[in-house]
């Protein structure tokens, strides 16, 4: 093992002596390499890391010592009480749509308006959102707002009567073992977490606990075992999909880790400014290699569309890309936003929701929708060269060890690190105090250089943008079908 900065060492002693710790660590700045010293330190008491994924579970497997236990919390579960449903596991709820009683689709239709395929796509959304919440049951705060923005307020009160009707029924049938509807790995996860399990561990180290899954947290609220949070409260990024910053109610004692060994100084300086603009009151310190230890390239886009637009450029230009997470998702986007636009209705789970382009458009205008902005900007533009692009996108990108370049977005970025490193000109400083995951993203996107960053666009957003706590917070307006 290294020898322990200054930083690194408080938080083992801290942890050697018992005590819960909140340790905030900045982007680069060891927090694997720090809680692998504090088990190191701990000699042999039985510690629980929590990873966030089972790539990095299975990356701390090897460089923990044995008495480190280094999971998911899903393998958790699945050891409890997850093999009971081996035989009904599918990779999505939409298999449901062969188990769709017709009384369901009767009441859909009847108070909430919604045919077969987009009850379903409504109800299937609504469930994912309850299997990632701590709730015990399904609620109408469970329901996509995406999907009632432009409902009357009569409409909405029988609507989600309807909706959460079904959405009980299929939780019901899906939790007991031994059921016959198809489930998915949160199911079973929520099955646990309802049980409050106590976990036979002395000590538990959560990892990335700014983006921590709310089912999770449930879990440890109930644990008597020593807790270590570490994380970075300005890379929460995944707030949208229901994840919950554990360190922003953290009540205890807090150590930092502020030493950065992925960069230099001056490669520091813009994460600094969007920390300043976020008011966190930590900096990064850089104190990384200034020479070049490695070509690897990446270009970060903000959003999907933003980087399809990349990647037409680069092939455009013959260059050897990769598309980080695969090119198929972005073609099959595409592709069902075309068959939508074409009064077809798509396959893809995030355009299920609408019957027709008009649904998507008149969504889109609403808060709750306006993520489809930008797709249908792209789909007015490009017309019908959509599906040549989206072929162009599976057959001319490589995998990423035969690229020169990685494109991908920030929220993939994360985690991950180039000596080079691009941005796009697509992101944005929020307009308001609870739009702050955009700057979170921004912060994300800077410091994933190891070496060289050019981000001309994103350097001037950044330097004229204002500070979070100077953004008037407002309520946001609220777009009806006809408003739009």
């Amino acid at each position: 093992m290294l020898k322990p900065t200054a930083e690194q060492q408080a938080i083992i002693d801290f942890v050697v002596g018992r005590h819960h710790l909140r340790v905030l660590a900045l982007a680069g700045c060891t927090k694997t390499t720090t809680l692998e010293m504090v088990a190191q330190a701990l000699g042999r008491l039985r510690i629980l890391y929590l990873a966030f994924n089972k790539t990095v579970a299975d990356e701390a497997r090897r460089r923990f010592p044995r008495n480190v236990d280094a999971r998911t919390g899903h393998s958790l579960a699945w050891k409890a009480v997850g093999y009971l449903y081996a035989a009904r596991l599918t990779n999505s709820l939409f298999a449901l749509r062969a188990h769709f009683p017709r009384w369901a689709e009767r009441s859909l239709s009847s108070q909430a308006g919604f045919d077969k395929a987009t009850g379903l796509a409504v109800v299937v959304q609504t469930l994912t959102a309850f299997l990632h919440s701590p709730e015990a049951e399904p609620g109408a705060t469970h329901i996509p707002p995406v999907a009632v923005a432009t409902w009357s307020a009569p409409q909405r009160a029988s609507g989600e009567a309807a909706v959460l009707d079904v959405v009980r029924y299929f939780w019901r049938e899906m939790a007991r073992p031994d059921g016959t509807l198809p489930v998915t790995h949160d199911v079973y996860f929520k099955v646990w977490d309802l049980q409050h399990p106590r976990l036979p561990y002395d000590v538990i180290l959560l990892d990335e606990a700014q983006d921590a899954d709310p089912v999770l947290l449930d879990v440890l609220r109930h644990q008597s075992a020593q807790l270590v949070f570490v994380g970075d409260p300005q890379q929460a990024i995944y707030g949208w999909r229901g994840a919950k910053d554990a360190l922003a109610t953290w009540k205890g004692a807090t150590l930092p880790l502020t030493q950065s060994f992925r960069f230099g100084p001056t490669l520091v300086e813009p994460a600094n400014v969007v920390l300043e603009r976020l008011g966190s009151p930590q900096r990064l310190i850089g104190a990384g290699p200034s020479a070049l230890r490695s070509s690897r390239e990446a270009l970060i886009a903000r959003t999907t569309i933003g980087l399809i637009d990349q990647a037409v450029l680069s092939l455009d230009a013959r260059e050897k890309i990769a598309i980080a997470g695969g090119a198929e998702p972005l073609a099959l986007l595409l592709e069902g936003a075309y068959a939508l636009r074409n009064g077809r209705r798509p396959r893809h789970p995030d355009l299920a929701l609408f019957r027709t382009w008009r649904d998507l458009t008149a969504a889109a205008q609403t808060p709750a929708g306006a993520e489809f902005q930008p797709l249908i900007r792209f789909l007015k533009r490009e017309k019908d060269r959509v599906p040549r692009i989206a072929e162009r996108l599976r057959r001319e990108t490589l995998p990423e060890e035969q690229a020169h370049r990685v494109l991908t977005t920030a929220h993939k970025a994360k985690g991950r690190e180039w000596a080079h490193v691009t941005c796009a000109a697509d992101f944005r400083w929020p307009q308001h105090p609870e739009d702050r995951e955009e700057a979170h993203l921004i912060y994300v996107t800077l410091t994933r250089a190891q070496h060289q960053l050019v981000a001309p666009d994103l350097l001037d957003l950044v330097a004229h943008a204002p500070s979070i706590s100077d953004l008037a917070s407002r309520e946001l307006p609220v777009l009806t079908a006809a408003g739009a």
